[in-house]
């Protein structure tokens, strides 16, 4: 019997630089406001989805992948994908400080990117590579590695535009450089941590579309065919 079973986990980081754009002699007779349209570049916002890179790993017996698979009754473990959900985020944050005062414009520059890892594909040691058995196996994970690849890329347009949505291009004005930040800090991490946070339902929900009675059919009788009959 087959079975498989994957873990999702999640993981955010953030990164941080404030840019302070000097001022020229022109600009400290001109408006505050006006420095700020002239000086500061558009705000940009960029969402990569990075190509999953599997790790193998042949080393694990039947019974360790079922132990850390948490294997349905009846069946084996033989092939299982280990994975985590990050998101990593890179401001750049171009901004202009206005003299005496400390207040603060700015238009964000922000990377963001997505990604399933590390990824470690497993497949049991009973079933050395070359054999009928480890190639059945492997054709399943592959389907399994697929789906998490077109999840990600689906996640990261959607975080794309809301985030520019959210943000726009407009001038953002703050009380010093550490208060815009700290704001910008805050802003992304509350549109991103929500889907991370769905990704491991998302993903479980998407990974069990392949797991259907039908594939285990498929694969039970395909693995019935690799034992010669006496």
């Amino acid at each position: 019997m087959h079975a498989l079973s994957r873990y999702r986990n999640i993981l955010s980081r953030s990164i941080i630089v404030a840019l302070a754009l000097p001022l020229g002699s022109c600009d400290y007779i001109s408006a505050f406001e006006g420095v700020c349209e002239k000086r500061l570049p558009s705000a940009k916002v960029e969402v990569v989805a990075e190509d999953i890179e599997v790790q193998p790993d042949f080393s694990r017996s039947i019974e360790q992948l079922g132990a850390g698979g948490a294997a349905t009754a009846g069946r084996m473990v033989l092939g299982l994908v280990e994975t985590k959900l990050t998101g990593a985020v890179e401001f750049t944050a171009p901004g202009i400080v206005k003299p005496l005062s400390g207040r603060y414009c700015m238009r964000p520059s922000l990377k963001l990117t997505l990604a399933f890892k590390p990824t470690t594909l497993y497949v049991a040691r009973e079933h050395p590579a070359g054999s009928c058995e480890f190639d059945i196996t492997m054709d399943h994970e592959k389907k399994h590695i697929s789906v998490y690849q077109k999840y990600l890329d689906q996640m990261a347009l959607e975080v794309r535009d809301e985030l520019r949505e959210q943000l726009g291009d407009r001038i953002q004005y703050f009380d010093s450089a550490e208060a815009g930040e700290t704001s910008i800090r805050q802003r992304a991490a509350a549109i991103l941590q929500p889907y991370l946070e769905r990704g491991a339902a998302e993903s479980a929900r998407r990974q069990a579309l392949v797991d259907t009675p039908e594939e285990y059919f498929r694969l039970e009788n395909f693995q019935a065919k690799c034992t010669p009959r006496g």
